[in-house]
């Protein structure tokens, strides 16, 4: 309608544009169009207006068909999606995580700069199946994830799949996603990628210290063993398996069966003033018991495990002082013997560390470097020329 408009209701800065494009329309040079163009209500109020025009013939002569709308909301609403939608671009690329969205069919409709940068890609790459970014063994099980996901409305979902990049490589990666929905109907993707490289490197590398606690601890003649914070057994190497006559491990045992009645009181209050961070000996002296009902002397060493600060259990030694002795004796008499003899060699008998550093020297070749019994533990390098 348009009641609500004057004579001059077409805004002067689109008025010659909308004369023009009706002077060429009466020539024959222009078919059907639509257009918007800014008009003013006669109160003043400017809003913006649709045109679809038609030519159409009045008495034998051309003349125009034109129908308005306001579609000033419309536009509005328009543009502030857009301002959100730059928002979120904006948003997104501040992310140092990779932003994705899929549509219906698992293709990428949009994805950040920190996921282009991720996966290799340049602003145009984009329209590419979801697939092309996982190593094919994860597709399948991809594919009926987002299936599952489409078909039960779940949000936040997290799956671990392999990522690849443009060039082939691989890494590691938790998917985050969520279905968008428009009208009850889903229409997409929306998720997250977080890169777990630098994670799974620290669990491998948490992975292999743990193995080589393990090797080494089965390879110690001493027990080695770890509580929690209850005294519960929750390791205990393979010597002390084997001392204490057990075939099996022997995790979730409380610590206080391993020992005679006598000493039970005072191993738990032991263990309660380490955990809570007070002071105790060095080392407690106990009588241990093996599955076989056989008592041996042992010296118990301890210390708190902690974790951010909290004592979470502990880890120690157990030494068998009967046989203790022999051990360390004999040690003792084979590494004397062994630098006796060294010493008595007129060539240089030597030791070096992984590093390329003189763990050992014996006499000749002290005497034949110029170097102090004190003074080991220098670079072998230093030893030859430069040269």
């Amino acid at each position: 309608c348009m009641a609500s408009f004057g004579p001059e209701s077409i805004a002067a800065e689109d008025r010659d544009r909308v004369l023009g494009i009706h002077y060429r329309r009466m020539r024959g040079e222009l078919s059907d169009m639509r257009y918007n163009a800014s008009m003013i209500r006669k109160n003043g109020d400017r809003v913006i207006a649709e045109f679809n025009s038609t030519t159409i013939e009045i008495n034998g002569h051309p003349a125009s068909l034109i129908t308005t709308r306001d579609i000033t909301s419309r536009l509005q609403m328009q543009e502030a999606l857009e301002k959100s939608e730059r928002k979120f671009r904006d948003l997104s690329n501040l992310l140092p995580q990779t932003v994705y969205e899929l549509d219906s069919q698992g293709f990428i409709t949009y994805m950040n700069a920190a996921g282009r940068q991720a996966f290799g890609l340049d602003e145009t790459e984009t329209g590419f199946h979801a697939f092309g970014g996982i190593v094919p063994e994860d597709r399948e099980r991809m594919q009926k994830n987002i299936e599952r996901a489409f078909s039960e409305k779940r949000t936040n979902d997290a799956e671990e799949y392999t990522a690849l990049r443009k060039d082939g490589t691989t890494f590691p990666a938790i998917f985050y996603s969520a279905a968008m929905v428009e009208n009850g109907v889903h229409t997409g993707t929306r998720g997250l990628i977080i890169d777990i490289s630098e994670r799974k490197t620290m669990e491998e590398a948490l992975r292999k210290s743990e193995q080589k606690f393990r090797e080494l601890a089965d390879l110690l003649p001493q027990i080695i063993y770890e509580l929690d914070a209850d005294g519960y057994v929750t390791y205990v190497n393979k010597t002390g398996r084997e001392t204490f006559g057990f075939e099996t491990d022997v995790e979730r045992v409380h610590s206080s069966e391993f020992f005679i009645p006598e000493d039970k009181i005072r191993m738990v209050a032991n263990i309660r003033k380490a955990l809570n961070g007070q002071k105790t000996s060095l080392f407690n002296e106990y009588t241990a018991i093996r599955s076989d009902r056989t008592e041996f002397p042992v010296l118990i060493y301890a210390a708190p495990m902690t974790d951010n600060g909290k004592h979470i259990g502990l880890r120690g030694l157990i030494v068998d002082i009967s046989e203790r002795k022999t051990m360390e004796e004999a040690l003792r008499k084979s590494e004397q013997k062994y630098r006796e003899l060294a010493d008595l060699l007129p060539q240089t008998i030597f030791e070096l560390d992984l590093q390329g550093n003189v763990t050992y020297l014996n006499k000749a070749g002290r005497i034949a470097f110029g170097t102090r019994e004190d003074e080991i533990g220098f670079p072998a390098t230093t030893g030859v020329v430069p040269q």
